[in-house]
């Protein structure tokens, strides 16, 4: 199992989602969309969220976050690469006005090299039928590492929120199409040989035009 910077997504929909009714703002969606929308509102408040994703990641050993964002407003960024400063950036959020509509996006720096990392989207309310928490994992492990880790990550979030679903996206490592085509394989070798020999065979005498006595 050969280690490569892979990406694997897990996608969570959560118990406790409600669907309700809201009205629509301004005249033109009104007027060619409806004046009502369905959205599905997620059970668990903007405390309960930062709260339990912090403590995932605590038990999982993941405290360095580089950024925290609720709403689009950045409330806490790692500009020094502090360690075990989640909590502190949590704790910042919560300062900030709940609001039913909330996004919480989190970026925790799981290398210190502020590439491979894990990207946390999590929706108060979205749209019926979207995914209110994904976590987007971008690391250098194996195919099966990279199952295991979402596996645990999911259990985890299972324990705290209650999962509904649970889907699991892992890149798979890139095949070798001479593995799975032998015949592929052998033209190949053909090709070399066949430049081998090309190589190996001497030029052409030249024209025998001039070794004939020229006419007096």
């Amino acid at each position: 199992m050969s280690e490569e910077t892979r990406e694997g997504i897990l996608s969570i929909d959560l118990k406790g989602t409600t669907i309700k009714t809201e009205e629509r703002k301004g005249w033109l969606a009104k007027l060619f969309l409806g004046k009502t929308i369905d959205v599905a509102q997620e059970a668990v408040t903007q405390m309960q969220y930062l709260e339990n994703i912090y403590n995932v990641f605590k038990e999982l050993g993941m405290q360095n976050i580089l950024s925290l964002d609720v709403n689009g407003k950045t409330v806490y960024m790692d500009e020094e690469n502090t360690d075990n400063d989640f909590g502190a950036a949590v704790t910042l959020a919560l300062d900030e006005e709940s609001k039913e509509a909330y996004h919480i996006e989190a970026e925790l720096d799981t290398t210190g090299d502020e590439v491979t990392n894990i990207y946390i989207n999590m929706y108060g309310q979205h749209k019926d039928g979207d995914i209110p928490l994904v976590i987007d994992c971008i690391m250098e492990k194996s195919f099966d590492d990279m199952t295991k880790l979402l596996e645990d990550i999911k259990a985890k979030i299972n324990e705290k929120f209650g999962i509904e679903s649970g889907e699991i996206d892992v890149d798979e490592d890139e095949e070798d199409p001479a593995e799975d085509d032998p015949e592929e394989a052998d033209a190949g070798n053909d090709e070399e040989v066949k430049d081998d020999e090309a190589k190996e065979t001497p030029a052409e005498d030249e024209d025998e035009d001039d070794d004939e006595p020229k006419a007096e």
